[in-house]
């Protein structure tokens, strides 16, 4: 079988409210498929009007679980 992606340094998860799924099911998904390095980029949190909550990148509030790495 021929290997076509080797790295992806661009996944998401539910913290940027546009992806489903652990951390844990991204890796073992690309193991599965054959995937040497897996890189996470979520939307990192970005100030908002009072009120608007984004559906593509993850809220201020859980800045302290994306810079430590804990869900």
């Amino acid at each position: 079988m021929e290997e076509f992606l080797k790295c992806n340094y661009h996944t998401h998860t539910p913290r940027c409210n546009h992806a489903w799924g652990t951390e844990r099911e991204y890796i073992e998904t690309a193991i599965g498929a054959g995937i040497k390095r897996l890189g996470f980029s979520d939307h990192a949190p970005y100030p908002q009007e009072p009120g608007f909550q984004s559906t593509i990148r993850m809220p201020m509030d859980m800045i302290a679980d994306y810079r430590d790495g804990c869900p």
